[in-house]
Formats: structure tokens, sequence, C-alpha cells
């Protein structure tokens, strides 16, 4: 489903990533893990559009995605969910969440992707006409939520590729 090969990318002028590859199967579950300025990050940006790819290939399904702007590549079917709440406080849980279907066009389908997303977050529910900047931690999972409720195919719990980029915690 997803392939990186031989990829190139970073910020600016400078390769952080030279020479990457992995494959990664349907409904496999992944890690990226390294430490602090290995490239996981940048890695994600690349598959995501947000960084140049200057050598290599990044496709999805099928489709090389390795030039393709971040609008694009979401139209594929492939998003980002960053870490931390990434909550847009102002707006409502629901309005939130349904930031997360932009692309969908069939109402019907929306509704039941957000009684999905009710349904394994109840809180969301009972929380959805209060402003998002008051949720706690315990439910700020309506970020990965937001995302994750409208695509087939996304990199959060319910998809077939999961990735993140934070190191592990350290102990004391």
């Amino acid at each position: 489903m997803l392939s990186v090969e031989s990829l190139h990318s970073g910020y600016t002028g400078i390769d952080v990533l030279k020479g990457v590859s992995l494959a990664v199967a349907d409904n496999a579950i992944i890690g990226v893990l390294g430490p602090n300025g290995a490239g996981k990050t940048a890695l994600l940006r690349a598959i995501s559009g947000l960084n140049p790819v200057r050598g290599g290939r990044i496709s999805f399904a099928g489709t090389d995605i390795s030039r393709a702007s971040p609008d694009a590549v979401v139209r594929h079917g492939v998003i980002q969910v960053p870490q931390g709440r990434m909550l847009f406080g102002s707006m409502t849980v629901r309005e939130n969440l349904e930031l997360g279907a932009y692309l969908q066009t069939d109402g019907t389908a929306i509704e039941q992707r957000l009684s999905l997303v009710h349904e394994l977050f109840p809180v969301l529910r009972e929380r959805s006409g209060l402003e998002a900047a008051y949720l706690s931690a315990r439910s700020c999972c309506s970020s990965t939520s937001r995302r994750s409720a409208w695509r087939r195919r996304s990199w959060t719990r319910s998809s077939s590729v999961c990735a993140r980029s934070t190191p592990p915690a350290r102990r004391s």
C-alpha cells in the first residue's frame, strides 16, 4: 500500500533523508523510531507532500505521490495526524470533527462517520457543542478522531498505516 524507495528529502536545501526505503503492506501497523534529528518527521512530511522529494519515489495504493501537493496527497487518502491536541480552540468539538470531512460531499456518510466517532469516543458526543479549547487532556483524542473518521485509509487507529514521529519518553 505505501512504498518509499530511495527517498532523498529534507528541509530547505539540506537532505535529512538520504536513500530511505520502506514498504508497508495493507493493514500493517508500523512505528518509525529513532533519536531526535534522525529524520522521522522529515519522512512523514515528505510522504504528506509537505517536504520536497529531491530523489526517489513515494507511492500509495499504486499511485506515485512523490511530487504531489499536500492537498493532492490527502485526496489520494493519505493524512498525517500530528502529535498533541492540534485543535481549533474557538470552534466547537463537532466543528473540529467536521473539518476532517472537508473532502466528503455525502451528508449521510458524514453523519454515519460522526456516529462512529461518537461510538468510539462517547465524551465527544457529550461535549460536541462546547468550544474545543475546554477539552481536557483525556478527551483531546478529537484531534485524532477528527482526521480518522472521514477517510478509509489514514494514519490513525482505524487505518491501514500507522506512524508516529515522536521519540520514546525518557525515564528518570
